[in-house]
């Protein structure tokens, strides 16, 4: 028989660009995990120039190569079939080896199948020149294969049955896939009614089901099924949801919708317990476990060579999906540390996890051959681990529920237990249970003290500055419940000279009202006596501070005064005062303090040294907080 000889178009430039877009990626990554490393060595500008340079070498090689690339073309051998991929190398099929040869519709694209099982080819059908070269390339192949492979006649067969079920994959339904997703929105759905995307206690998100290390270990096992139907943010769902439908879909219409159920269950479940044995995070939660699981499942069917040639892909894919999703969590962190970000944690251990159970649940129940009939049920077992994952799932959803609307398990009582085992935190996490103690009006004095030592600890293990100054103020708010005024007044004194912001100024202008109502004024020796200040309004409407003290402080300072409308407290005042000044204050222009005409200052610290003058409405969320225990005075 004669050789045919077909040549083929060449791939678009768009194909190119989207070969391209992963080395980008690459590059973006490297960039984020290598900054900190150079940072001392390198300028900020140096580095991201060097960064944008590399990033469009890469892309413009890639456009290059893509040029001088020759068109593809296909030949017809006696006993073999070459194809040459416009500069990637001669593939040889030989048709003894040859299992499949099917056109199969993927979209609105057909594509010629081709393949061993140890490689195929797939040739858009668009690449060939007319449609007759598609039929005559699929005879000539047909004919040899019947005239010179022993066993031509039923390979001929084989190459029918595993049409079919080529077909089935870009085609069959995904019904496991599309209830998933429909879940993932349910619960998203239920997090925005129930107000978790507006509670930054995060108790909210631990109500409805989220994961947590420490009250997964005091029995609350079923977290680790509702955490996998939360999310954090719309980005969060929207990531896990794409990831999701595009293997899931592969996934089940490969291996059908029993096993799908199977590895989807188990790799969520399994990403949630490696994320409770290896983490002391307080709350994690996303369906990134279960994600990670189908990745597993696909890489898995992928060396097994069960993923149709259409969506099979190259070692270079998989090494950016793979280094890309390892790297990620370490740039993120150190973006954290390196430039004070507050970019959301990624919970590493629980991608692991979920990657490692679902290459094990595909595992457990993989078909031999991905040629099974579309219309085959699946064995006995499998329909029974199925059954099992329906129940699991049922079960987990409906302790949660239970939990839940359980009108006696408080956020109280979700935050000291935490607490309880604050060991198991780190220092954000106890800091943000120990913040929610403070805040809350039923605390007990066990659960201020309990909440004081966790903070404490998570301060003195806290190096970053700003993150430190936050965790203190904690402490503060909690000394202050506790009745211990002096000590959160000279806490909170020392962060607001640091970082002079509203929420600072609220909370000490809040601890000094309390110690002012239990002992007076914390004034010293320097303070001196008779200091009166309160606002006037010129002519013009402008508010203007006057004042009166009748003996100076011996040195110079500043004094913190209260700003009241009545018995209202609407802000804090920070005066400085020079040493030995007496009489009438010069009038000071307030600017644009919010204190109206008539508010009148009372003085309730003194602080020696220079300091500028200052002022602060009330924060209102501040004004919310919880006041001290009248027991603890």
């Amino acid at each position: 028989m004669p050789s045919y000889r077909f040549q083929l178009q060449k791939p678009g430039l768009s194909s190119a660009v989207q070969r391209g877009v992963p080395i980008l990626v690459l590059v973006f990554v490297l960039a984020v995990v290598l900054r900190p490393a150079v940072a001392a060595s390198i300028a900020p500008a140096t580095f991201a120039l060097v960064g944008l340079i590399a990033a469009l070498g890469s892309m413009a090689y890639v456009l290059i190569r893509h040029a001088k690339q020759p068109a593809p073309w296909l030949e017809v051998f006696p006993d073999r079939l070459v194809v040459a991929a416009g500069g990637e190398g001669e593939v040889a099929l030989h048709f003894r080896d040859l299992v499949d040869l099917a056109v199969v519709q993927h979209g609105r694209e057909a594509y010629l199948h081709i393949g061993t099982r140890d490689g195929r080819v797939v040739i858009p059908v668009a690449a060939f020149a007319t449609q007759e070269d598609v039929e005559r390339l699929m005879t000539e192949v047909r004919a040899r294969v019947t005239a010179f492979v022993a066993d031509g006649a039923e390979r001929l067969e084989l190459f029918e049955r595993r049409a079919k079920a080529l077909s089935f994959i870009p085609q069959g339904r995904t019904p496991v896939t599309q209830v998933l997703l429909l879940l993932l929105v349910v619960g998203y759905g239920l997090e925005d009614l129930s107000g978790a995307f507006t509670d930054m206690t995060g108790l909210t998100l631990l109500a409805l089901g989220a994961n947590s290390p420490i009250l997964v270990r005091s029995g609350e096992v079923f977290r680790l099924v509702t955490a996998n139907f939360l999310h954090g943010f719309p980005l969060h769902l929207f990531l896990n949801a794409v990831a999701i439908w595009n293997l899931g879909s592969v996934i089940e219409r490969s291996i059908r919708s029993h096993r799908l159920l199977f590895v989807y269950v188990m790799s969520a479940i399994g990403g949630s317990v490696v994320s409770v044995a290896w983490n002391a995070s307080s709350i994690s939660l996303g369906a990134s476990t279960a994600a990670f699981g189908l990745l597993g499942s696909f890489l898995l069917l992928h060396i097994r060579k069960m993923v149709p040639a259409a969506f099979r892909q190259t070692r270079f894919w998989w090494v950016v999906t793979l280094g890309v999703n390892a790297a990620l969590p370490i740039g993120i962190i150190q973006a954290n540390a390196q430039f004070g970000m507050s970019l959301p944690y990624i919970d590493m251990a629980a991608h692991v996890g979920g990657l490692l159970s679902g290459v094990l649940a595909t595992w457990v129940v993989l078909p031999t051959r991905i040629s099974l009939p579309p219309t085959k049920h699946a064995p006995w077992y499998v329909r029974a681990l199925a059954g099992l994952t329906v129940i699991v799932l049922v079960t987990g959803v409906g302790l949660g529920a239970v939990n839940y609307f359980n009108p006696r398990y408080t956020g109280l009582q979700r935050a000291t237990q935490m607490l309880e085992r604050s060991d198991l935190l780190d220092a954000m996490g106890k800091n943000q249970f120990a913040w929610l103690v403070a805040i809350d009006p039923s605390s007990s004095r066990r659960d201020l003290e309990l909440a004081l030592a966790a903070a404490k600890a998570a301060w003195a293990a806290m190096s970053e500055p700003n993150a430190r100054d936050g965790i203190e103020d904690t402490v503060a708010t909690l000394e202050y419940r506790l009745g211990a005024f002096d000590e959160a007044i000279a806490r909170e004194a020392g962060i607001l000279s640091r970082s002079p912001n509203n929420v600072y100024a609220s909370q000490l202008a809040r601890f000094l009202a309390a110690r002012l109502e239990a002992a007076g004024p914390i004034e010293g020796p320097d303070v001196g006596a008779g200091l009166a200040l309160t606002t006037v309004a010129d002519k013009d409407g402008v508010r203007m501070l006057e004042g009166m003290i009748s003996s100076g402080p011996s040195t110079d300072g500043v004094v913190y005064a209260l700003a009241k409308q009545g018995e209202t407290l609407i802000g804090l005042l920070r005066l400085p005062l020079e040493a030995g000044v007496s009489g009438a204050l010069s009038t000071e222009k307030l600017g644009n303090a919010p204190f109206p005409e008539g508010t009148t200052f009372v003085p309730a610290l003194f602080v020696s040294g220079k300091l500028d003058k200052r002022h602060w409405p009330m924060d209102k969320e501040v004004s919310t907080y919880a006041v001290s225990s009248p027991g603890a005075r």
